[in-house]
């Protein structure tokens, strides 16, 4: 597959790209009209059922005050209740569910049932506080508490029409009778219409989303692919002049001769972005072209510099300066280190000729010195510890025969003093011999 997309051309990978954005966009845009319309309908259902509730409270409440004013001048609690019942019975709210059903109210003394349209059939006087829904919510006793905490909701579950209906989520509302202590009433409504009206709100809105993004598709498609065509057309034209610029620059590397700066003229450039490219391409060439030719001499002249090195000759100097940093870097180590060689060997040589005219008294500084040079070097500043201290030991005997040599001069004196002193005596001995023996001859 990768080898399948290296060898497609940039025309066509540009046009690839632009389906694959179409395909993206059209992606993004479903993305968009799901998170959005399950946005819009999570806010609605909160929303909605919030009003719904708010709805529902302000009927309450306006009930309960329309009733406490209405029985407060009775007589008896008997023709309160009355009229109490009248006024349920009677009276219906609007709420804004999808079967267009209207609230309707309810009310009790206590837990017992006082108030409730005679249409749905409830019995008024039955006592409800047992009354429990499936989750085990005593609804009744839970509104009597929230009326007489000052009016509150509770949740339970309920028949949506009689006791043979289906379970449906409810929500009521229950408000004291001002008039009536322990009298309370309420209201409630099912949340699955509120969940209709969403429903529809939020279809409605999803078909408008969606509608619009195809049109944006549609839009984006018939503007975008003739415009991908021509800028894609100009693109691979763009890039095939850039090629030949660098064909151009690769013949220059092989040293051929066909190598030569484009004429960018032929071209036909504008001054979009890839004809500055390519400018800028043909200018840097030109001054990667003039470097090389620099970098080329100093190459000769480096590889001449070590022929002479391997010739013995260290004097070498290096006076062209190339433009790559890294070739500077190797001229400038190759002059510093000619100049080292050099200076070594002349330390050698100089410290060889003062041991050839018997001058023994410099050596050859190490400090700086590493590998074979330091090897070299002190194999002759060994030569010269011994060569000094061999001398000093033929001195130290030299000087030995001096003295002894001087003891032996003193010896031979005496004893030629000795001698002569002998030799006197002994003439003497014989004249007094020859005396005796003329006088006892005579």
């Amino acid at each position: 597959m990768a080898s399948f997309f290296r060898n497609i051309k940039i025309r066509y990978k540009i046009l690839a790209i632009s389906f694959i954005s179409i395909i993206v966009l059209a992606l993004s845009m479903l993305y968009i009209v799901t998170y959005t319309t399950s946005y819009i309908k999570q806010k609605l259902d909160t929303t909605l059922e919030h009003e719904a509730e708010e709805k529902m409270k302000i009927a309450v409440q306006s009930m309960a005050v329309a009733i406490s004013e209405s029985v407060k001048d009775l007589p008896t609690r008997q023709e309160k209740l009355a009229l109490l019942q009248k006024m349920v019975d009677n009276t219906f709210y609007d709420y804004d569910n999808e079967s267009g059903d209207k609230g309707s109210f309810f009310a009790y003394d206590g837990t017992i049932l006082v108030g409730y349209p005679t249409r749905f059939g409830a019995k008024l006087g039955e006592d409800w506080k047992d009354v429990t829904d499936p989750n085990g919510v005593k609804l009744i006793l839970d509104l009597q508490a929230a009326a007489n905490k000052g009016g509150g909701i509770t949740r339970y579950m309920w028949h949506l029409t009689d006791m043979n209906s289906p379970l449906a989520p409810k929500v009521s509302y229950a408000y004291p009778i001002a008039s009536m202590p322990g009298v309370w009433i309420g209201s409630g409504i099912y949340t699955q219409d509120i969940k209709a009206n969403i429903n529809r709100f939020s279809g409605a809105i999803r078909s408008n989303i969606l509608y619009t993004a195809i049109a944006a598709i549609i839009i984006f498609i018939i503007i975008t692919f003739p415009m991908t065509i021509i800028i894609s057309k100009y693109i691979s034209k763009g890039l095939s002049n850039i090629r030949l610029i660098f064909e151009e620059f690769v013949l220059f590397l092989k040293q051929d001769e066909r190598a030569s700066t484009v004429n960018l003229n032929k071209l036909k450039l504008g001054k979009d972005e890839i004809s500055a490219i390519i400018n800028n391409v043909n200018q840097s060439i030109a001054i990667a072209q003039e470097s090389l030719s620099k970098d080329k001499v100093c190459v000769e002249e480096i590889v001449e510099a070590l022929k002479s090195c391997r010739e013995g000759d260290f004097k070498a100097a290096l006076t062209h300066t190339p433009s790559n940093p890294q070739l500077t870097l190797v001229r400038q180590f190759l002059e510093d280190f000619l100049k080292e060689l050099l200076d070594n060997m002349t330390s050698i040589s100089t410290t060889i000729n003062r041991f050839a005219k018997n001058d023994f008294t410099s050596s050859i500084d190490i400090t700086k010195l590493k590998g074979e040079f330091l090897s070299v070097s002190n194999s002759v500043n060994i030569l010269r510890d011994i060569t000094t201290k061999d001398t000093k030991a033929s001195l130290d005997v030299a000087q030995k025969l001096n003295e002894e040599a001087k003891k032996l001069n003193t010896q031979i004196t005496n004893l030629s003093t000795s001698s002569n002193a002998q030799a006197s005596s002994l003439e003497q001995s014989a004249t007094a011999i020859e005396e005796i023996t003329q006088s006892m001859q005579n």
